[in-house]
């Protein structure tokens, strides 16, 4: 185990790399979500007026 700061940094710095990897796919993720239900929402709406003029 090297403890001297220089390994200390490069592994605070994996982490942090891996950190910020995490965020984008979870950003990128709720966009995902967000077009699914922007593209889904005009169905649901279209559904649901067809159903009140029966």
């Amino acid at each position: 185990m090297d403890n001297s700061p220089s390994s200390l940094h490069s592994k605070e710095k994996k982490t942090n790399s891996y950190m910020q990897q995490v965020q984008s796919m979870m950003i990128m993720r709720m966009y995902a979500d967000t077009m699914m239900w922007c593209s889904m929402i005009p169905h649901i709406h279209r559904r649901s007026s067809l159903l009140y003029t029966c």
